[in-house]
């Protein structure tokens, strides 16, 4: 006996979900801060400063500035925590019919603010005397706020790429 009938073949989504992941594939998200952006009244552009704080300078440089992590300190204590959140917003954004790259945008601004929260409650070590008199604050990382300001994340897949949006300044 021969079957002679129609088959109808649907989708029910699959194919979006492995469009997505074949994009992210080669994707990523980094975190922090970047180049380009000047720090006014300065020489120095504002990811200079985070890298002098974030690897402090060497014993013999003047003035010495001790190592004061606020991205890889961040990432590292939270590895495990932004590895299942990465899982969870991918599968999300992949069922519920969103992109691979809404979810990586969703991620990396978390882990920006994440980055943010660090660079705002570091106190430790401590600002020499003479830096807290001429700052007029004790919080080792934030004098006006503009490194704060510009702890970022951009996110890369393929040809596109998105720069999240830069923060104001207010609180520090």
């Amino acid at each position: 006996m021969i079957f002679e009938g129609t088959t109808t073949d649907r989708d029910m989504g699959w194919q979006h979900i492995f469009d997505e992941l074949r994009k992210a594939d080669s994707a990523f998200v980094d975190a922090g801060l970047f180049e380009g952006e000047t720090l006014p009244g300065s020489e120095y552009t504002v990811a200079q400063i985070g890298a002098v704080n974030e690897f402090g300078t060497k014993p013999e440089t003047i003035p010495v500035i001790p190592e004061r992590s606020f991205i890889r300190a961040t990432v590292d204590k939270n590895e495990q925590q932004y590895s299942d959140l990465f899982d969870e917003l991918m599968w999300a954004a992949l069922t519920d019919n969103r992109s691979a790259f809404s979810a990586m945008t969703a991620f990396g601004e978390y882990v920006a603010s994440d980055i943010k929260r660090a660079l705002t409650v570091l106190r430790e070590p401590p600002n020499a005397d003479i830096t807290i008199k001429r700052k007029g604050s004790s919080n080792p990382l934030i004098d006006q706020g503009y490194m704060r300001a510009a702890v970022r994340s951009r996110i890369t897949m393929g040809a596109k790429t998105k720069m999240t949006a830069k923060s104001s300044r207010s609180g520090g």
